[in-house]
């Protein structure tokens, strides 16, 4: 059915393109369990460094620049659609060959008719994927989703800009500075786009035989339910704000609260040749366990979607119960004084 659906469109539209509308560009900087899309280690995201002098946050916003302020939450059902959207063009939009498209191909990309079905279709799948883990009480699963914070309006549109942030989740929230709030006037903070996602569910996974003795009980050939991250996915203007490594630790403080049964890892997979990925997951604390050639990714070139072969890394982290959570003190002794500077 999909397939004639692509050769109708393909008849009646012809070459014809798309103008994208909503995200100016992607980038792949975790695994997908699921869905993959080859991205090697040409770096296209924009730096997330201080703001340039002299500038709105909203001309920042427009030019890619500057840090960004987001909000980290559990998702919920009614986060899904967001989520999905922003994963699946992580994922397989803004690539050519399964490679990432430098910025200034990315602003200006546009995609073909057959193109665009392909990704309605896989946010389609997307949506049940995620929708089913978090309806199922009988798995232990848990969603992370990075919100930009904007300021309040009643003309706001998306599903979470019509509630105004709290006292206790305007603590939470990173490069509030960003924002350039004036000290004396009220604090009117909305959650806005989704700018990151990542999750951890405990499946059956097999480790193969254990290199280290030690871990024969838990990483043996038996196929034991393990946390598996998956879907770590940052949208390029987030990039270099900190929010993949902060989503990772959620993940990995959440995999330490698990009771039943109480674990001390967590896994991942990545491609192979997905250099940059690995790195990230390298500097936290990961380390390879073996390849598995026999893994499939969804490949979007070509007419129709095509389930192919491909190489991916199983890396796992020991999970320490102590250096995991974070500093306290530090940080609310922060905002008691710089929330009450600006009121």
């Amino acid at each position: 059915m999909i397939r004639l659906l692509f050769v109708i469109l393909s008849t009646v539209l012809g070459r014809s393109t798309l103008t994208a509308q909503k995200y100016p560009r992607a980038l792949f900087v975790g695994p997908q369990v699921k869905f993959y899309t080859r991205i090697r280690s040409r770096a296209i995201g924009s730096e997330c460094g201080p703001a340039p002098p002299n500038l709105s946050y909203q001309t920042q916003l427009r030019a890619g620049s500057g840090p960004v302020p987001y909000i980290i939450d559990q998702a919920t059902e009614k986060d899904i659609e967001q989520i999905s959207e922003a994963c699946i063009n992580v994922f397989f939009r803004y690539t050519d060959n399964g490679i990432a498209l430098p910025v200034q191909e990315n602003v200006a990309k546009s995609i073909s008719p057959l193109k665009y079905v392909q990704l309605m279709y896989l946010r389609l799948v997307q949506r049940q994927d995620l929708a089913s883990r978090i309806r199922n009480t009988n798995i232990q699963n848990d969603m992370f989703v990075a919100r930009e914070v904007i300021p309040y309006s009643s003309r706001s549109k998306s599903n979470h800009e019509t509630e105004i942030l709290t006292p206790t989740e305007l603590e939470k929230i990173t490069n509030l500075s960003a924002l350039q709030l004036t000290p004396g006037d009220p604090i009117r903070l909305t959650r806005g786009e989704v700018l990151a996602f990542c999750e951890v569910t405990a499946k059956p996974f097999g480790m193969g035989p254990a290199a280290d003795p030690s871990d024969a009980p838990n990483l043996g050939n038996d196929v034991l339910k393990r946390p598996v991250l998956s879907n770590l996915s940052v949208i390029p203007r987030a990039q270099k704000c900190g929010l993949g490594s902060t989503l990772l630790l959620s993940c990995e403080n959440s995999v330490l609260s698990w009771t039943d049964p109480i674990q001390s890892e967590i896994i991942l997979q990545v491609e192979q040749d997905n250099l940059t990925a690995r790195s990230f997951y390298e500097k936290k604390g990961y380390a390879v366990a073996y390849a598995d050639p026999s893994c499939r990714r969804f490949n979007t070139q070509g007419p129709w979607l095509r389930s192919v072969r491909t190489t991916k890394v199983t890396m796992k982290k020991k999970l320490n119960r102590t250096s995991n959570i974070p500093e306290k003190g530090i940080v609310e002794k922060f905002w008691e004084s710089f929330v009450g500077a600006l009121q």
